[in-house]
């Protein structure tokens, strides 16, 4: 409604020096003027604006009108000036929409401490179990289990690649596939100790391990179920991102606060980024140049966390968002206009707007620690699991998509 009353108040200035006025160059000059104010003034986000964008438009009428008193305005211009006014009344009560904030939609009881989550396209999700030996299938509309994955003790990040299931189990330092359409299940180990991240190379078929107790990264073969290559980090892998052409790997070293960035091909370091944060804990792709650093702590005398954005065509940090301090895991929106990110420590759920750079909103849920996260594939929900009440909580995101 309120592009609406620009439009239409500019195209009675447009009218009038146009048609009535017949002056093309004093048309674009006023035009210009009246762009540039609505730019500076950015009228979605307060209804003030439109009053004083109408009140602006009738001021360069007053202007450039040949007669400079109001009792000696002819009848156009007299008629014009009319219809601003009246504008300006009905518009009044126009305001921008007011976005539905997400809400809790269902939470689904389980009979064990969950672990990774993830959502396929069928509407199943698989949870982990921090201290099983097993992924449950779990419907997502009755919240019933359909099937359960034999694999290692807590799964901690779980894929879902062409119907087939990577999981690295951290306890028993394994890593599962299972295969979604025969159901055969291979557990081989991760080639260290304490696996906590994982990333997967269509083409090439490789998987790659951060061993978080070793301090190392391995290279599985998928068809030959081997292990390749052993490359070693920094201390304390936590988490790791592959580049879309697949060729290199970024690695959050958590509590050395410590990114790396390792050639896969060639099994070695190119460097090694000091200023990443406190305990980085995860790394999201945000677009094609940006990557977003969860720190779990920045400063630990106000618990809070900071969320570092960093440019990879420089290796820069451009800035930093300040949340509530003890991130556990993150997972952007569909629309990449927002991050999802668990508190466990404060039982919080918090929505951070990347855009304003801030914590739009937060979900409270006392004594539940929500700790993993993860995102629909139509990004309209996402699910957490919730350990100490040992449930998975859906959430509808709403205009927060």
């Amino acid at each position: 409604m309120i592009f609406a009353t620009f439009l239409f108040t500019l195209s009675l200035i447009t009218a009038y020096y146009f048609f009535i006025k017949n002056n093309s160059k004093l048309l674009l000059i006023v035009v210009f003027k009246i762009y540039v104010l609505f730019y500076l003034i950015n009228i979605s986000e307060n209804i003030l604006s439109v009053y004083l964008f109408l009140i602006l438009c009738f001021i360069f009428l007053l202007i450039f009108c040949p007669s400079k008193n109001l009792i000696k305005v002819n009848f156009k211009e007299f008629f014009l000036i009319f219809i601003i006014i009246i504008s300006i009344f009905i518009f009044s009560g126009c305001k921008t929409k007011e976005k539905i904030m997400p809400q809790i939609e269902k939470n689904f009881k389980l009979t064990f401490i969950p672990a990774d989550i993830a959502v396929t396209d069928g509407g199943k999700i698989l949870i982990g179990s921090e201290r099983e030996n097993k992924i449950y299938i779990v419907d997502m509309v009755s919240g019933k289990t359909k099937k359960v994955i034999n694999s290692g003790v807590n799964p901690v990040e779980i894929l879902i690649k062409n119907n087939i299931v990577y999981s690295v189990n951290k306890t028993s330092s394994n890593l599962t596939i299972y295969k979604m359409l025969s159901g055969e299940t291979i557990n081989i180990p991760s080639g260290g100790q304490h696996p906590s991240a994982l990333e997967y190379n269509a083409i090439k078929k490789l998987l790659y391990v951060a061993n978080i107790g070793s301090s190392n990264i391995t290279i599985i073969d998928i068809d030959k179920k081997v292990i390749k290559d052993k490359i070693p980090t920094e201390k304390w892998p936590a988490d790791i991102l592959l580049t879309k052409n697949n060729k290199y790997l970024y690695v959050a070293c958590k509590y050395t606060n410590v990114i790396q960035l390792f050639d896969v091909e060639k099994s070695r370091c190119l460097f090694t980024k000091i200023d990443a944060g406190v305990s980085p804990a995860q790394l999201i792709e945000l677009d094609k140049y940006y990557i977003a650093i969860i720190n779990e702590w920045e400063y630990s005398f106000n618990q809070q966390s900071t969320i570092n954005v960093f440019d990879t065509r420089d290796y820069k940090l451009k800035y930093n968002i300040l949340v509530d301090g003890g991130i556990f895991r993150g997972v952007l929106s569909k629309s990449k206009k927002y991050l999802y990110v668990t508190v466990p420590l404060k039982d919080k759920i918090i929505f951070v707007d990347l855009k304003k750079k801030r914590k739009i909103f937060e979900i409270t849920k006392k004594d539940s620690r929500p700790r993993f996260i993860n995102i629909s594939p139509d990004g309209n929900y996402i699910f957490v699991s919730c350990q100490t009440s040992k449930e998975v909580t859906v959430i509808k995101v709403n205009d927060l998509l």
